[in-house]
């Protein structure tokens, strides 16, 4: 089973986040453990276009946050059919444009419920975090072995996605693009 890393990449005229904020510190840990929280999501969550952005006060289909990845509507739409929607949470977030005005359209933080440990640190020429002694903290070049779902967190990069080859093909022919996404093969992934 081949796998790609989901991402957002910075495009030109296109902003990117910050913090989302209004989520309580118990539902932070839980989105980096990637328990379910929409259940306990807060309808008041919202992030703000930062004001370096203010002649590009616009988000794409994915756009990077401290928090993770915000999507549109639209991406929502691409990706739910492809993926087992039980293992997605797609939690909602107000957008304010730079003046704090509300940004037109729906917007979600990517919560993804998967975690596989498919990376393997030997192949990858991989160091380990002496704190936890799970997460990658640098590696050569990234090796995938094994998995299951069609996508996932893997357990030892926790801030990134992949999806099985399948769906990044089938959310590459959208047309028209997806602006923001970024696909690249594990080998290609150096950590940002």
């Amino acid at each position: 089973m081949s796998y790609v890393i989901l991402k957002s990449e910075m495009v030109d005229g296109y902003a990117q986040l910050e913090s989302i904020e209004e989520i309580p510190d118990e539902l932070r840990e839980a989105l980096n453990e990637s328990e379910p929280v929409a259940a306990r999501w807060p309808r008041g969550a919202w992030a703000q276009i930062p004001s370096e952005y203010k002649k590009s006060n616009r988000l794409g289909d994915l756009t990077g946050a401290r928090s993770g990845t915000v999507v549109s509507q639209r991406f929502r739409e691409a990706l739910s059919p492809l993926v087992d929607a039980a293992r997605v949470e797609f939690l909602p977030v107000a957008i304010k444009d730079v003046s704090g005005k509300p940004l037109e359209g729906s917007y979600y933080l990517l919560h993804v419920l998967d975690r596989e440990d498919v990376i393997d640190v030997e192949a990858s020429g991989g160091k380990l975090n002496s704190v936890d002694n799970v997460s990658l903290i640098r590696w050569k070049k990234l090796v995938v072995k094994g998995g299951n779902a069609t996508i996932f967190r893997p357990l030892r990069i926790p801030r990134v996605s992949m999806v099985k080859e399948g769906v990044a093909e089938k959310l590459s022919a959208i047309d028209p693009p997806l602006i923001g996404l970024e696909l690249l093969p594990p080998a290609e992934y150096k950590g940002h």
